[in-house]
């Protein structure tokens, strides 16, 4: 841990801009004088791993020129070549992730939008951000839901408030649906399949009662009240299935 005297500590784990950042600020605090800064901060890195920098430090860079008031800005001229580029890969590693991430089966509402928030907080670690209207509006997208939940989770965010349209889309999605898991697609498929084959059923019974085809006792045999209360209930339901196949939702 970085104090007065100990500059702040190296590592890959740690975005190479943040580490830029820690250093200028200790820089700030430190009671070392100022042609001490870049020794002591040469000291500080690692000798093994993130590619011996310290080695490469002492290599290749003059003892005197460390021991100059310019000593920290000659060390970071120096580590930028050789982590600048990485900080780039890491950076758009970071900006795929968050942007392909999706809510997935057995995900709950609130798992997905916690990892949400956390991949969007690494990229803002790189000075990518995004407006709070774009955010809020993306991790509704990501979350998948159908068009009538989807609508169900905006009347609980007010888009006249843009600054806090993230933090009313997050608590908005756990309200409603906090420990609700995504189905996997193929059981949603094979379910809506079953409904829609026995609704199918009933709405060929009762169209055969409407067209007169059947003897009333027959039905009455048949049919029950409450049956035919079902299979109205079932016809709603195929309309239903039917009108989400026509739009390629399933």
């Amino acid at each position: 841990m970085a104090n007065y005297k100990t500059p702040p500590v190296f590592s890959e784990a740690k975005p190479y801009s943040r580490w830029i950042e820690e250093v200028k600020a200790w820089q700030e605090v430190t009671d070392l004088k100022k042609e001490k800064h870049g020794l002591a901060v040469a000291l500080s890195l690692p000798e093994e791993g993130a590619k011996s920098i310290r080695d490469k430090v002492f290599n290749e860079i003059d003892l005197e020129d460390l021991k100059k008031e310019t000593g920290v800005s000659t060390l970071i001229k120096f580590m930028d070549n050789v982590f600048k580029k990485d900080e780039l890969s890491a950076a758009y590693e970071a900006y795929t992730s968050f942007d392909r991430y999706r809510r997935q089966t057995e995900t709950t509402m609130e798992e997905f939008v916690t990892e949400f928030e956390k991949l969007y907080n690494k990229t803002k670690k790189y000075k990518m951000e995004l407006p709070k209207p774009v955010l809020a509006f993306k991790l509704l997208e990501s979350a998948q839901l159908e068009h009538k939940d989807r609508q169900l989770v905006l009347t609980a965010v007010d888009y006249k408030e843009p600054d806090k349209m993230f933090e009313q889309m997050q608590n908005s999605l756990k309200k409603f649906f906090g420990q609700q898991s995504m189905p996997p697609p193929e059981a949603k498929k094979e379910w809506l399949s079953r409904q829609s084959q026995h609704s199918l059923q009933h709405k060929r019974q009762l169209s055969s009662l409407e067209e007169g085809a059947i003897e009333e006792q027959g039905v009455e045999d048949m049919v029950t009240d409450s049956q035919v209360l079902q299979i109205m209930r079932d016809q709603t339901l195929l309309e239903e299935v039917e009108a989400v196949e026509e739009v390629g939702e399933i």
